[in-house]
This record gives C-alpha cells, structure tokens and sequence, in this order.
C-alpha cells in the first residue's frame, strides 16, 4: 500500500494535488466502484487487495492510504437514519462513517 500511494502521488507537494492524485488512481484502479456488501468489514490491507467490502471496509483504506499520502485524514459517523436488521437473534443497527480531510481547500468534487 505504501508503493501504491508512492506511485500515485510522486512529489506533488500541495495536499490538493497529492488528494486528487491519489483518488484519481483508485477510480482508474478500479476502487470506489459503488460495489458495497454491507456484511463485509474488512481491514485496509483486505479492502486494498479485494477492491470490496462495506463502507467501514472503504473508510479503513482510504484513511490508510490519504494518511500515507500526508493528509490528515480521519473516521466521521455520518448522521443519517440508521437502518436494522436482526441476525442469529440479534438486534443488528447499521450506521455509515466516512473519511473527513482537514488543512485542504477542494475547488471541485470528485464524482
């Protein structure tokens, strides 16, 4: 992961550069395809390998990754109404996090 991000980003010295770098080789890579399976946690390693997972999976990895690329990148609980299910007798609550980057001026976004 850490040749990855190394490749990606080169020396771009602004934080918006080695951003946009390091997202647009993900996309060209073939992360972030809006395939989520929401019963899959996986580390950042297994998330880097598999190109899947559910959007802890998603979040564990890019903050991994923005981190190695010198961003200041952290987990964010989204306030978004939960959903449920149950399992094996259990109560299971689903929430969604994501990753909030500090110290960078976006002009644009990512889509």
């Amino acid at each position: 992961m850490k040749a990855y991000v190394a490749r990606q980003v080169g020396d771009a010295r602004l934080l918006a550069t080695r951003l946009e770098r390091l997202v647009t080789g993900l996309r060209k890579d073939g992360y972030f395809l809006d395939v989520v399976d929401p019963q899959t946690t996986l580390t950042a390693a297994q998330a880097f390998r598999s190109k899947g997972g559910n959007c802890l999976s998603w979040t564990h990895l890019f903050v991994a990754l923005a981190r190695g690329a010198g961003l200041d990148a952290v987990y964010q609980v989204v306030d978004v109404p939960p959903s449920w299910d149950a399992d094996a007798g259990f109560l299971i609550q689903y929430a969604h996090i994501n990753v909030l980057l500090h110290g960078l001026q976006i002009e644009h976004a990512y889509k």
